[in-house]
């Protein structure tokens, strides 16, 4: 920039003096950082605010970057539940802080528990049984594609089982699911599967599963001789039903069985929605409600505060003696 500096003859340009403003460039936040920036809403968090922990761990969860972040929202919301549970009066804040950890990546039966405990601590929230209706399962959803998996290897239909196996997502979850197809007779999970798909189908027959006898006249067919007019892998009766109740379950049906229950989950029995066990059964330590010095503690400690410098050693004087 210029200003105009006035001389005998008028007016000239001078670089001014004044420097552009600089800009501030907020840094970019890695997983882990959350601890720091929100260090002192952190700090200012007591459990006779309940209100305040569910509100601090919506907004990390939020924000949340990685495992370290997502660990901490996560703590912030059990204590969140644990504050208002032992304070008494603050249904909606349990409820809700139990929607928000059921929100995020965790095991299934977690799910479940804090599902349940919604509807024991706010039964007022959640509708009742009879007005939820059964939701659809859509065909481009991974639990129809894997259905149709099953039974596409199970009716020795290869080519269109390789091309469903070749979608990494349906890939994953059949991982997800070996121990289950264990059940049903497909070992070996996902090497197994491809093993079928690239085995049908029928070499002999194609699948159309009788054959045409050489020499006759008219054509005579007979069964192929190969699939035994069954393409596919050989199945026991025990595995056929096993596979056709995983579907079921998959498939989350209206008229669902308790069989295809029990072949999901082996009959595990189902988590007792005790608010006062949430704590241990998510594994935090609900007696450190207190953030201090980048920790939980249990209790409330003012923050450390920085001694005063040392102004070196001190200097002995003697005293001068009165003049005679």
């Amino acid at each position: 920039m210029f200003a105009l500096v006035p001389f005998s003859l008028g007016w000239s340009a001078q670089p001014s003096s004044m420097s552009p403003p600089s800009v501030q460039v907020a840094p970019r936040l890695v997983d882990g950082d959350l601890a720091v920036v929100f260090d002192k809403q952190l700090a200012a968090l007591s459990p006779d605010d309940p209100r305040g922990y569910y509100l601090l761990g919506e907004e990390l969860l939020d924000v949340a970057i990685g495992p370290a972040d997502h660990q901490l929202a996560s703590q912030v919301l059990i204590l969140a539940f644990e504050s208002a549970r032992i304070a008494g009066g603050h249904p909606a804040v349990m409820a809700g802080a139990c929607r928000a950890l059921a929100s995020m990546p965790r095991p299934s039966r977690e799910k479940r528990l804090l599902e349940s405990l919604v509807a024991f601590v706010d039964p007022s929230s959640v509708p009742p049984r009879w007005m939820k209706r059964q939701a659809p399962t859509l065909v481009d959803s991974t639990p129809y594609r894997l259905s149709v998996l099953l039974s596409l290897i199970r009716g020795g239909e290869g080519g269109a089982a390789k091309q469903a196996l070749a979608k990494v997502d349906l890939r994953d979850a059949v991982v997800a699911i070996e121990p289950f197809l264990a059940k049903g007779g497909v070992t070996g999970g996902l090497t197994a599967l491809d093993r079928y798909a690239h085995a049908w189908p029928c070499r002999e027959c194609g699948n159309a599963r009788i054959i045409r006898k050489q020499n006759t006249t008219p054509p005579e067919y007979v069964v192929c001789p190969h699939c035994a007019g069954t393409p596919g892998p050989e199945m026991t009766y025990d595995e056929y039903v096993a596979q056709i109740r995983l579907e079921a379950w998959l498939l989350q049906g209206a008229n669902r069985s308790w069989a295809a229950q029990l072949t999901a989950d082996d009959g595990a029995p189902l988590s007792d929605p005790d608010p006062a066990s949430l704590c241990s059964r998510l594994r935090i330590d609900g007696t450190k409600m207190y953030w201090r010095l980048g920790a939980w503690v249990a209790a409330s400690q003012p923050a450390q505060q920085n001694p005063p410098p040392a102004l070196g050693p001190t200097l002995s004087l003697p005293l001068a003696s009165p003049s005679p």
